[in-house]
């Protein structure tokens, strides 16, 4: 089910509300709502180890680019010491599975799965014989980087579940995204698959239902409808 079709569920509920409601209701608004429910329910799932069903929620950045940069991030100094492979772009956000930030990182065929360490821990590890040589990978400022620069210039796939979908499939891989600042618009969010099975579909959009109607609860209602607001403001004139 893609965005769009959770958003028109969404907004079926409030079609005969309160014009002044229906027409706070936009898309974005929706969608805000919509994902900060998603991770909780997600993160349901992972506690519960429904590895039968879990395989919805996952998403594979598959062609996250990488490029030698320096271990420190001081634009004004230069270079010192060893140089890492970083990733152009910053790792949308994920939830930890089994304490590490993403499912998997290899290759993009595959042949290479990279364990995750810390920053803190890359200099402590090559002392140690078991960990020295072992391909892994860490994260810094939202980038990632590989531990130990491979021979050959890497593109590496990337599998989590993010927080946000969107955020997800708009990011700019080696083969896909918005590479072309005049063309801001690549693709229609609303387009996008959201990684959600049949089982927390309907949690999922009870919780932004009521999460929505708590929030314009807040708010006093404006019974006028648009008719009326264009009669005043003819008669203002």
């Amino acid at each position: 089910m893609n965005v769009k079709q959770l958003v028109d569920r969404v907004q079926a509920e409030y079609a005969h509300g309160i014009p002044s409601r229906s027409i706070r209701l936009r898309p974005r608004f929706v969608y805000n709502k919509l994902q900060t429910a998603w991770p909780m329910f997600a993160q349901k799932l992972l506690k519960e180890k429904a590895q039968d069903k879990d395989e919805w929620i996952y998403l594979t950045l598959p062609c996250i680019e990488l490029h030698k940069a320096p271990a420190h991030d001081c634009p004004c100094v230069p270079p010192v010491g060893k140089k890492f492979y970083k990733s152009v772009i910053e790792v949308p956000s994920s939830l930890n599975v089994d304490g590490r930030p993403f499912r998997s990182v290899t290759t993009i065929d595959g042949s290479v799965e990279y364990d995750y360490t810390t920053w803190e821990d890359v200099a402590r590890q090559k002392y140690n014989k078991y960990t020295a040589s072992k391909p892994a990978y860490f994260l810094k400022n939202g980038y990632l980087y590989l531990k130990d620069n491979p021979k050959e210039i890497v593109l590496l796939a990337v599998t989590g579940i993010f927080e946000d979908p969107v955020a997800a499939a708009s990011v700019v891989g080696y083969c896909t995204g918005c590479r072309e600042e005049a063309d801001p618009v690549c693709f229609d969010p609303l387009t996008v698959e959201f990684p959600v099975m049949d089982e927390i579909l309907e949690p999922i959009l009870e919780y932004t239902i009521n999460s929505i109607a708590k929030y314009f609860h807040g708010f006093p209602e404006d019974k006028s409808t648009n008719s009326e607001s264009d009669g005043d403001k003819t008669r203002k004139r």
